[in-house]
């Protein structure tokens, strides 16, 4: 599914140029060459620097549900897919075991199911 929908997304080019996660043809490494470039390139013109670095590693942990699927209507993903996405995504529940004490299922609203591609349990390979 990822695959048809990078397909789909990149057909209209949804995708920044400055993109370099899940992108065909880049990665880590480029957007290291990049940011070092743009370093470089300041320093020489005396521009002062200034770096933000954020680790987004567990990003999808914190992407809501409901934004998402709305996220990938508003894009123009519907029917069977979009239906797919909401099945995948929703209806989910966890629990927290604690020794022998076992909490109640409560509904699990952001973040991706543990294991998936998309949780960092699994490291994807797109390309």
């Amino acid at each position: 599914m990822v695959l048809r929908l990078t397909k789909y997304l990149n057909s209209f080019l949804f995708f920044s140029n400055k993109q370099f996660v899940f992108q065909k043809g880049k990665s880590t490494e480029d957007a290291l060459l990049n940011i070092t470039s743009k370093v470089y390139d300041s320093f020489n013109m005396s521009f002062k620097t200034t770096g933000l670095f954020i680790d987004f590693r567990q990003a999808f942990d914190l992407e809501n549900h409901s934004i998402l699927l709305n996220k990938l209507e508003t894009v123009g993903v519907g029917g069977v897919a979009l239906r797919w996405f909401s099945s995948f995504l929703t209806g989910r529940r966890q629990q927290v075991r604690i020794g022998d004490c076992l909490s109640e299922p409560r509904p699990v609203g952001v973040g991706v199911p543990q294991g998936s591609v998309l949780s960092g349990d699994i490291v994807p390979s797109f390309y």
